[in-house]
């Protein structure tokens, strides 16, 4: 069956991804996290969509280098708005990501996230990302920081 989920790249309406962090995360990011995150060149912020629906985001950065530094990505945010959580669409949101990625020969795309974030962990790992480095109480609430990464394609 054909992924029904579509990813659509904005390089601009930081608040308009703002106002939707708001309803997905919490904490949110300031607006000028956003600002920030829409100021780089290699920024890659995608609506995830069904239909004409946007049911959530994607946050990351493509650092695309020569071909002696192989090509990877950082995955800084993904988020499902809460009534369409627990249907796949995250899944199905992170296949469509990481199709986005081997299109643009990008090897490694690599996260962080909370140990304590038992959701998160699970769908990254349901996808392929492994645990490379744990920060120890990392985070304000004592929480330890999953370093994780996914091949994407190996390049040779």
């Amino acid at each position: 069956m054909e992924n029904p989920i579509r990813l659509i790249r904005r390089t601009a309406k930081s608040r308009s991804f703002h106002i939707l962090d708001i309803r997905i995360f919490s904490p949110p990011w300031s607006h000028a996290n956003w600002e920030g995150a829409f100021s780089t060149p290699s920024s890659a912020n995608f609506f995830i969509l069904h239909g004409e629906t946007i049911m959530g985001l994607i946050t990351s950065r493509i650092l695309e280098n020569g071909p002696q530094d192989p090509s990877h990505a950082e995955l800084d945010k993904i988020g499902i708005l809460p009534p369409f959580r627990n249907r796949g669409l995250g899944r199905l949101a992170m296949e469509k990501f990481h199709q986005i990625l081997k299109n643009r020969n990008i090897q490694w795309v690599y996260l962080e996230v909370s140990s304590r974030n038992l959701p998160a962990v699970a769908l990254y790992r349901k996808v392929g990302y492994e645990i490379y480095r744990e920060r120890k109480k990392y985070y304000p609430d004592g929480s330890d920081a999953l370093c994780m990464k996914k091949t994407i394609q190996n390049i040779i």
